[in-house]
């Protein structure tokens, strides 16, 4: 049956119903959660008759601070059953909201532009926090030259080695080809409303470029190796007979040693 023509059973409600449902156990939905594409209509509905028969099963994962990680749908779904959440049924998981997200996303079945999209967010949650870290790292070395022998200490303090950048890093562990997602996050800082219709796959990633005129980058091909000009063979034809069997091999136009 075509997920199109599917007549939903429950109304879908907002994030921010189910968060209050949840009362003071949840407090905020992690920006990681919340790029995970939400399930298809049908699997919600699904989710909803079975927490109304079993209740809530699986768990609802937050952080330290309270930050929902994993769980965003089984919490909307308890809030239409009308299940209430007791302290039992919220979790604080040690695992990172990358790891989380990233298993998410491989037990469902996203198509190539939602876990391209799912990329975009997360490399723009790597770039904030490598600006927090700059920030950071450099008052940390202008307060360090202030002290005595301040600019040794300062020295010691500069990373040795630089880590992979973030774009590699994410596409490299996202497994998304580098190029779209340098592509998707030039369109998506050039056209954010556009980011619905690529990860539904209404529009494609390359109409999506020429909507709102950002190149993709072309990979320029390797250039050809130059060759050393090879020094011209002579033409040793010219045979002359010197007897007793001696003959003597000349380029054309020199003179045979006689």
């Amino acid at each position: 049956m075509n997920e199109n023509k599917y007549s939903p059973r429950y109304e879908r409600p907002k994030v921010k119903e189910g968060l209050q449902h949840a009362g003071t156990l949840v407090g905020k939905i992690h920006p990681m959660c919340n790029s995970i594409p939400i399930i298809p209509q049908r699997n919600f509905d699904n989710m909803v008759d079975s927490i109304k028969e079993n209740g809530l099963l699986e768990p609802i994962y937050i952080n330290h601070d309270k930050q929902l990680l994993d769980g965003r749908s089984r919490l909307m779904a308890c809030f239409v059953a009308g299940v209430a959440l007791t302290a039992d049924d919220v979790k604080v998981t040690e695992h990172s909201p990358e790891a989380i997200a990233q298993s998410n996303v491989a037990r469902r079945h996203l198509t190539k532009n939602q876990k391209l999209m799912l990329a975009v967010d997360r490399l723009s949650m790597q770039r904030k926090l490598a600006g927090v870290k700059r920030t950071v790292g450099a008052e940390k070395v202008r307060q360090s030259q202030k002290q005595p022998d301040g600019a040794k200490l300062a020295r010691s303090q500069q990373p040795k080695k630089r880590g992979p950048r973030a774009l590699e890093k994410v596409a490299k562990e996202e497994e998304v080809p580098r190029a779209d997602l340098a592509l998707a996050e030039k369109i998506l800082l050039a056209a954010p409303d556009l980011q619905p219709s690529i990860e539904s796959g209404e529009i494609s990633l390359e109409e999506a470029a020429n909507r709102t005129g950002v190149p993709r980058k072309q990979t320029q091909a390797p250039r050809p190796k130059k060759r050393k000009p090879s020094r011209p063979q002579r033409d040793l034809s010219v045979v002359t007979e010197h007897g007793d069997g001696i003959r003597e091999l000349t380029a054309p136009g020199e003179v045979a040693w006689v």
